[in-house]
């Protein structure tokens, strides 16, 4: 099942380090296969502080050019196979460092 082949980091430090500064969800090497893609990231309040529908595109740790602060933020990705047409939900939560 492709779904547990989607790797999601659980902490992610966007400190200008240049290791591990954006969140974004790692496929396996069948990714060529997605065909749509919507991820969201929620603060605690549940408001979409990120959103984006490119899969090239990652969360930087940022809200309206603002650094967020640390926490856990939680996500949800849904996307589409090109293969299968079947749309997959995955939901689950990052925590950021600084």
């Amino acid at each position: 099942f492709l779904e547990r082949s989607i790797v999601m980091p659980n902490i992610f430090t966007p400190n200008g380090d240049a290791k591990n500064n954006r969140f974004k969800p790692v496929f396996p090497s069948e990714s060529q296969e997605i065909n749509e893609w919507n991820l969201k990231i929620f603060n605690r309040w549940g408001q979409v502080i990120f959103a984006s529908t490119n899969v090239s595109n990652a969360w930087d740790g940022s809200e309206n050019g603002a650094q967020s602060p640390e926490g856990v933020y939680y996500f949800t990705l849904i996307y589409k196979l090109e293969c299968t047409e079947s749309e997959q939900t995955f939901q689950g939560s990052v925590e950021l460092l600084r």
